[in-house]
């Protein structure tokens, strides 16, 4: 499975996975739920109909349907195929904190915020197949935190501060035993697949394995079987793997731990959040992980700890992405827009220890205020002359395109003669460069001594996207249009015109080979080109999303491309076979 990053404008506090593991939701504070495809990485469909910040979702079912809940009070019932509304369920007086779902999907439980309303703090159960309110569970002077239904829908949990959980009967709407053992307040708690075990966690740090009484006969109490700890700081989600023999913990510590629960043994810390993780979940073949935390990010990882890569930490736009081409497995980024003009280099192989393990700044700015800085445009690529990594940065508004050397940090040196440069480009070899103008012209460069061989015309409208084929034979542009030019170099000459987008093309890739290419573009789709004949050969839409494509880069082997986004994300994306 490739490696997606999937982001939200602000904290996620749900995931899950789909019954049948091919899709993924994410619900966050941003007022949305968003659906993932976890074959392509794609975002699937965006729901958007809560007045406020959507803290719970869970499928139903078979997956065809979801319950949310959120601040503003409502509970949503939708249908996935038509992102339509098929039921509102009104009743709490306050923001609905969470949701736990029956594995039919026909029943809920509905726990809302605490707030200032006393006679709210109570759990709620539904039929999501009428919308009736089947009881409300009298829940003592003492606010539920957390809720858990159990797979058949017939007992519930509620936990809450210290020793007050309890296990409820819903058909009588009694309580059955209560689950003492922790000393502080408890954020979490799940039922095992069958029903007859459940873990709770909390602000103490620990995660404890209860087996719960098969009725209300006994001493009232269920039993402890195990009490785990590791944990640094506050425990806030559990959930149990599909063969309910491991669980999974996120906590505070912005870390995620997986659990053998025969033995007790911690099977691998995870770190990769930079904030809370506040939701946790365990794909249907036990194989995946998925979590969400208010870093504003949704990730994805094996259960071996090892996570499917996200490359965050940019304040900007990210504007460039580009591969080392030796061993090393290293994937650049680099990102303009506040406070952020800096190079980052990520392993994206595997990782020898730091994610983030290189950083270099361009030069200072001319005349603008470094509060709200124009975009800058950077390009890069590997200098078999100088046998390391050189970038090319020039920024609107400013006459001089500037070097940069990522290895030694060297002070940029500039060159002049083109004005209104919006786009660039460097040869594979380090040679040659191309910049495009917002007039519409492009300027071939010699880069040994910065004099500009060539100037092409063509163009229309500014020129916002280069790129050089990985041989230097050939070259793309594209302009505010959509459209799309490939120059023969040597010659200097027009090769071809495509009618490519509907809108600015921001972004080229060639493949290795130079066979194939890539373009982004602002109606917010990527093409894939065949650069003999001009044939689009494949089309990925992007359009469900809010981001913009502004840079690309196949991978050295052609398996894959990372595309650079508006939001600040470097995305991967697995490639499709090249149709024969």
């Amino acid at each position: 499975m490739g490696g997606y990053a999937w982001r939200h404008a602000s904290a996620v506090y749900a995931v899950q996975f789909s019954p049948d593991g091919k899709t993924a939701l994410s619900s966050s504070w941003d007022q949305t739920i968003k659906i993932w495809d976890l074959a392509t990485g794609d975002e699937v469909s965006t729901l958007a109909r809560h007045g406020g910040p959507v803290r719970t979702a869970r499928f139903l079912g078979d997956g065809s349907r979801l319950l949310s809940g959120s601040d503003d009070k409502m509970l949503r019932v939708w249908d996935l195929s038509s992102g339509a509304v098929l039921r509102r369920l009104e009743g709490h007086t306050n923001g609905v904190l969470d949701v736990a779902v029956s594995r039919d999907g026909k029943r809920a439980l509905s726990l809302s915020d605490e707030g200032d309303t006393r006679d709210d703090r109570k759990v709620r159960f539904w039929n999501l197949e009428s919308g009736k309110l089947l009881r409300t569970l009298e829940t003592p002077e003492y606010a539920v935190k957390s809720i858990a239904l159990s797979p058949d829908g017939k007992r519930a949990i509620t936990a809450s501060c210290g020793e007050r959980n309890t296990l409820w009967d819903l058909a009588t709407g009694d309580a059955l035993a209560t689950l003492p053992g922790h000393l502080e307040t408890v954020h979490a708690v799940a039922f095992s697949p069958d029903g007859t075990r459940a873990i709770t966690a909390g602000f103490d740090r620990k995660v404890l394995l209860w087996d719960l009484p098969v009725s209300g006969k006994g001493d009232g109490s269920a039993v402890i079987v195990r009490t785990i700890e590791g944990h640094e700081k506050d425990v806030g989600c559990v959930s149990f793997s599909p063969d309910g023999k491991r669980a999974l913990s996120g906590s505070e510590d912005e870390t995620i731990r997986l659990w053998d629960l025969e033995s007790g043994k911690e099977l691998g810390p995870s770190r990769g959040h930079r904030a809370c993780v506040a939701s946790v979940a365990i794909s249907p073949d036990g194989k995946h992980v998925l979590t969400g935390s208010r870093d504003k990010t949704a990730r994805l990882w094996d259960t071996a700890g090892v996570e499917s890569q996200t490359f965050t930490g940019h304040a900007g736009t990210v504007c460039a992405v580009a591969f080392e081409t030796n061993q090393r497995g290293l994937l650049y980024t680099i990102a303009t827009g506040c406070r952020d003009e800096v190079l980052r280099g990520w392993w994206w192989g595997s990782a020898p220890g730091e994610d983030d393990c290189l950083h270099v700044s361009g030069p200072p700015r001319k005349g603008s205020n470094p509060a709200s800085p124009p975009d800058s445009n950077v390009v890069m690529a590997k200098s078999a002359k100088l046998r390391r990594e050189i970038a090319l940065l020039t920024r609107p508004n400013e006459s001089d395109v500037f070097f940069l050397d990522f290895q030694v940090n060297a002070p940029a040196r500039p060159m002049s003669g083109h004005k209104g440069v919006i786009s660039s480009a460097v040869s594979l070899d380090g040679s040659a460069a191309l910049t495009g103008s917002s007039d519409g012209t492009i300027k071939l460069w010699d880069l040994a001594d910065g004099t500009c061989s060539e100037t092409l015309h063509g163009h229309e409208q500014g020129v916002w996207a280069l790129a050089f084929s990985p041989d230097g034979e050939l070259a793309l542009s594209g302009d505010a249009t959509g459209a799309v030019k490939l120059w023969d170099i040597e010659t200097r000459t027009l090769r071809k015109t495509f009618a490519a987008h509907t809108d600015a093309v921001r972004a080229f890739a060639f493949s290795p080979d130079s066979k194939r290419a890539l373009s982004g573009a602002h109606d917010r789709t990527i093409r894939l080109w065949d650069t003999a004949t001009g044939d689009l050969l494949d089309t990925i839409d992007l359009r469900s999303s809010t981001d913009h494509v502004r840079a690309l880069a196949f991978s050295p082997d052609g398996s894959f491309f990372v595309a650079g986004t508006s939001r600040g994300l470097a995305l991967r994306v697995d490639f499709k076979p090249e149709k024969k």
